[in-house]
């Protein structure tokens, strides 16, 4: 029997890893806006969320770099979450940041759904998840 061979396997595609390097850039525009309102620990946090992602978006392969990356994102996704439901008062923002966690969280299921189907489609819903997520790190902190 001859068993075909995966595309998504480890390490990512070149193509399908230098594009997720770029989406990763994504999260330094909330980490400038932080800067820029002096929320310096949010900026910090994005910087380090966009350099942990691209360290491991670089060369993708299922080692400690994947291990770094996933700790930081959830690290970095619970301290938005959290500050936003603690902040973010205004009933329109809220149901905008409601309408941005569903796609985060949608947009990462149909990437890992779409990742073990061995479809290529799964590295566009990962794009959308990074950027989804900046949109969501910069709502939080256009409120703060």
């Amino acid at each position: 029997m001859v068993s075909k061979l995966r595309r998504n396997q480890f390490p990512v595609r070149k193509t399908d890893s230098n594009l997720l390097v770029i989406t990763s850039c994504f999260f330094l525009i909330p980490g400038y806006y932080a800067f820029t309102i002096r929320f310096y620990y949010y900026a910090v946090l994005s910087f380090i969320t966009t350099a942990v992602s691209i360290n491991y978006w670089r060369h993708a392969a299922d080692d400690y770099c994947r291990t770094s990356d996933m700790i930081i994102a959830r690290l970095s996704f619970t301290i938005y979450f959290l500050y936003g439901c603690l902040f973010l008062k205004d009933s329109n923002l809220l149901v905008i940041g409601i309408v941005g966690c569903l796609s985060i969280m949608l947009s990462y299921a149909l990437s890992t759904r779409y990742w073990y189907r061995d479809e290529s489609i799964w590295v566009v819903y990962h794009m959308l998840f990074h950027l989804s997520v900046a949109c969501e790190q910069f709502l939080v902190l256009y409120t703060a």
